[in-house]
């Protein structure tokens, strides 16, 4: 028994962080998914909406439309969590420049420099976030106007 784990279950845990390592391509991974599913879904969303206004089809525009929403869902709840990851590495910011200010020592100027680098690709990721997620917010509208429209004719 490991850790309170049977053999079995440590077997199936370890194979599968292995799996998960030796499929990273590198450490950004979860960063260049992200960016790419944003991007992907948006492309798919718009081809699926020019194939409703070529031809109309109120089932299909619900299902996309339901779709969508859970997508829209899923994108704002990354969001949120980067926003909060955000504002947490600026409070640390700001603690390490208050400690740098107590104790001016090169432990603490090393400190604030790692601290403020990532907190700057927070920033860059997290607005990349809201940009995109802004961006899915009329498609949302145009879909309700669509079936909105279908059930007035």
């Amino acid at each position: 028994m490991v850790a309170g784990l049977n053999f079995e279950m440590y077997l199936f845990l370890s194979a599968r962080s292995r799996i998960l390592r030796d499929n990273m391509p590198n450490p950004d991974f979860f960063v260049i998914f992200m960016k790419k599913a944003l991007k992907t879904y948006l492309a798919s969303v718009a081809s699926e909406l020019d194939a409703l206004r070529a031809q109309p089809d109120a089932k299909r525009a619900r299902r996309l439309l339901e779709r969508h929403l859970a997508q829209v869902g899923a994108f704002q709840h990354e969001r949120l969590i980067h926003l909060i990851v955000t504002l947490f590495f600026a409070l640390l910011l700001l603690v390490s420049f208050a400690g740098t200010l107590i104790f001016p020592a090169w432990q603490f100027f090393l400190i604030d420099a790692l601290v403020s680098i990532t907190l700057l690709f927070y920033i860059k990721h997290y607005f990349f976030l809201e940009n995109h997620v802004q961006k899915l917010y009329p498609i949302t509208d145009e879909l309700y106007r669509f079936l909105e429209a279908e059930n007035n004719q």
